[in-house]
C-alpha cells in the first residue's frame, strides 16, 4: 500500500512539473513557503478546500484506471501559480540588496520571457483528435466481449472500457517480437505509431488471421492502426 501510494504521489508530482515546468514549480513552492506564515488561519482553510476540490477530478480519473491527463491538472496548476508572485517579490527585494540575487532575478526573468515567447509557437501541439476517433470507432464497432490490445490507454477511455478487465487488455508497449508469439489471444489491436517510427503493418500482416481494419491519423503524421483477429482467415 505504501509503495503504491508513494508511486502515485511521485507520478502526480512529475505530471505537475511536466505541465507547470520546473522553474514555475520551484517559484510556486518557494512562494508558498515564505508566505504561508503570513496567511491567516481562515484564509489557509479556504485555500486548502479549493486545493482539495481542484484535485478531485485527478483522483477520480486515477480511480478509473487511466493516466491523469493534463486538462485535469490545470485547475491545480492555476491555483498553484498564485504563490509565484510572492516568490518573485521576495527575490526582487533581495536583488536590491545583493549583487548575486540581482543576477539570479535577471536570469529568472529571462527564462520566464523565453518560455512565454516559445509558447506562442507551441500553444496547442499536435492534435490528439485521432485518439478520440479511434476510441469512438471501437465503442460502436467492436463487440463488448472482444479483447483489445492497445499501447495507448486513452483509446480505452473513449471506447468506454475499463483498462484492467479481461475484455480490454492494455499494455504499455508493443513488443513486436513477443507479439509474434502471443498475438492470437486478442481480438482487436489498436497500435499508436509516432511519425518516424516503423509502422507495424508488415509484422501484423505476416500473421495469418489478422485483417487490417482502419487507420486514424493527424496532420503531424502520428497514426493508430487497427487490426482484427479473424480465425476464419487462417
Amino acid at each position: 500500500f505504501y509503495v503504491l501510494t508513494i508511486g502515485l504521489l511521485g507520478y502526480f508530482v512529475v505530471s505537475i512539473v511536466d505541465i507547470f515546468t520546473l522553474l514555475y514549480s520551484v517559484l510556486a513552492i518557494h512562494g508558498w513557503v515564505i508566505s504561508s506564515r503570513e496567511v491567516k488561519q481562515d484564509d489557509r482553510r479556504i485555500l486548502m478546500l479549493i486545493t482539495f476540490l481542484s484535485l478531485v477530478p485527478c483522483f477520480i480519473f486515477y480511480l478509473e484506471g487511466y493516466n491523469t491527463s493534463g486538462r485535469y491538472l490545470m485547475p491545480f496548476c492555476l491555483l498553484f501559480s498564485v504563490w509565484i508572485p510572492f516568490s518573485l517579490v521576495f527575490i526582487y527585494e533581495s536583488a536590491r540588496r545583493s549583487k548575486t540575487m540581482r543576477w539570479l532575478f535577471g536570469l529568472i526573468v529571462l527564462i520566464l520571457f523565453v518560455q512565454a515567447f516559445s509558447g506562442l509557437f507551441h500553444i496547442f501541439g499536435p492534435s490528439n483528435a485521432y485518439i478520440a476517433e479511434t476510441g469512438l470507432w471501437a465503442k460502436y464497432h467492436v463487440p463488448k466481449n472482444a479483447r483489445l490490445y492497445t499501447n495507448h490507454r486513452m483509446i480505452l477511455f473513449y471506447a468506454n472500457r475499463k483498462p484492467w478487465t479481461k475484455e480490454a487488455v492494455q499494455n504499455s508497449e508493443l513488443d513486436l517480437w513477443q507479439f509474434e508469439k502471443k498475438w492470437q489471444q486478442y481480438d482487436y489491436y489498436m497500435i499508436r505509431v509516432f511519425k518516424g517510427e516503423i509502422a507495424p503493418e508488415d509484422v501484423f500482416l505476416r500473421q495469418e488471421g489478422l485483417v487490417f481494419q482502419k487507420v486514424f491519423k493527424n496532420r503531424s503524421g502520428n497514426k493508430i492502426f487497427i487490426f482484427k483477429h479473424d480465425a476464419a482467415k487462417k
